[in-house]
């Protein structure tokens, strides 16, 4: 039987609503069977980063209960077109994948190698942040478009978490407050973030 899985890679530092909310809506508005978070060892210019086990471990907590949604690590420590893509098919198939980014990502599509790999072949679902607009995207993915020529497949999607960041959730007092009792025993219990 053919399966439609979301790709949803990022550092998830830690995982908040915000990214729940758009896996949701994504896994509803495309009919997706799954939606899995792939949490980078060593995303791109973020130096200061939780390890990772950490970050699974919280994510396991969090997605518990969501059924549809789920973790998988790759041994590619970040998302790279060029190392990520070829795990994930092994992993997921070839057909049926729709990846998942937020807006504050999509311009900097430009500066990834190989990324005509992924527009050519994938649908993309655009999570909306704070103040990004629809536009913005289609402007972004326009000149993508034309450096490329080549159609690009996506769809914007604005959930009522869309101004939550994990940023936010570290440095507030209450930050940690929509997570699971799961999710707080273990930062607690780890000596993690500011709880």
């Amino acid at each position: 039987m053919h399966r439609h899985i979301g790709i949803y890679a990022g550092a998830f530092d830690p995982v908040h609503q915000g990214h729940i909310a758009f896996a949701r809506e994504a896994k509803d508005f495309f009919g997706l069977d799954s939606v899995a978070f792939l949490p980078e060892a060593s995303p791109y210019h973020k130096p200061q980063i939780t390890d990772v086990q950490h970050r699974i471990a919280l994510l396991r907590h969090e997605l518990a209960a969501y059924p549809g949604l789920c973790v998988a690590q790759l041994r590619t420590p970040r998302f790279t077109v060029r190392a990520a893509l070829p795990e994930i098919y092994a992993r997921f198939g070839r057909s049926g994948l729709v990846f998942l980014f937020g807006s504050d990502v999509v311009p900097s599509f430009v500066h990834w190698p190989d990324i005509d790999l992924l527009l050519k072949n994938h649908v993309f679902a655009i999570g909306l942040r704070a103040q990004d607009t629809e536009a913005d995207v289609a402007q972004a993915f326009a000149v993508l478009e034309a450096n490329y020529r080549i159609p690009i497949r996506w769809v914007a999607l604005r959930t009522s978490n869309h101004a939550a960041s994990s940023t936010a959730v570290k440095t507030q007092g209450d930050g940690f407050a929509g997570m699971s009792a799961g999710s707080r025993q273990y930062i607690r219990d780890q000596g993690l973030y500011i709880l």
